[in-house]
């Protein structure tokens, strides 16, 4: 049995069915039947959110939680919502678009071709732009981890853009609790390897914002790193082998 977690938006028949501007070509994609095909070997593919969701309730920060919303903050904003050992993935695959989550009515413009998606707000490349702004008139950065770096440093300007992302990545959450109501919340992702610099301004931000019957859900650091995906991959293939 081969599992794979794969980039873009992937339906219930293993199919890619939508991939954003950063993944070009991608949609269209019959991924499981061509791998089937290439290796001879029944094949389980999982969007690379929902895998994430699925290895880190099942083995990392969300294990032993009867549901866990895990979004993954990197170049975009992933994620997936697990119930009792179970990725729920919606009618056809679509469930946990979490990055493309609107939060500003007409906001920053987001690679899916939309406006004010949390995305835009909540990812690497607006750490990026949020630290730029903050030292105008010195060379730019292009990569979020070197903001990250900065701010283990002690660079004000980069904690203060972390703080900032962290701001908005708790007011997002407090639509989706109030919505999804996990029983925890992890995140992952290349920008969460910031810890509490970002964590802590998402979880005020969340008590600000957020209803109060779910305010005060825990946010958790992912433990798995980039593994995640590859650990759900893992336990999708193993759960649909064993039916």
């Amino acid at each position: 049995m081969v599992g794979i977690s794969a980039a873009g938006q992937v339906d219930t028949s293993g199919h890619i069915f939508h991939a954003t501007g950063l993944l070009p070509g991608w949609a269209g994609v019959p991924l499981k039947r061509e791998v089937e095909a290439h290796f001879g070997r029944p094949t389980a593919v999982l969007s690379d959110g929902h895998a994430a969701a699925l290895g880190e309730a099942w083995y990392g920060a969300g294990r032993g939680r009867s549901s866990v919303l895990c979004l993954t903050v990197g170049t975009g904003v992933g994620g997936g919502m697990v119930v009792d050992g179970e990725v729920y993935r919606g009618a056809w695959g679509a469930a946990g678009i979490v990055g493309h989550t609107q939060v500003v009515r007409d906001g920053l413009p987001c690679t899916c071709g939309g406006q004010g998606c949390l995305e835009s707000y909540v990812s690497g490349p607006a750490l990026v732009r949020e630290y730029n702004a903050r030292v105008a008139g010195q060379p730019a950065l292009t990569d979020g981890r070197a903001v990250v770096e900065r701010a283990r440093a002690g660079d004000p300007a980069a904690r203060e853009a972390l703080a900032a992302i962290g701001a908005w990545l708790g007011f997002g959450l407090a639509s989706l609790l109030g919505a999804l109501n996990p029983e925890v919340v992890v995140i992952g992702g290349g920008v969460s390897q910031a810890g509490d610099m970002l964590l802590e301004s998402a979880r005020e931000s969340l008590r600000t914002y957020g209803f109060p019957t779910v305010k005060e859900t825990p946010i958790l650091p992912a433990v798995l790193g980039p593994q995640a995906g590859l650990v759900g991959a893992a336990v999708l293939a193993h759960q649909q082998k064993t039916r």
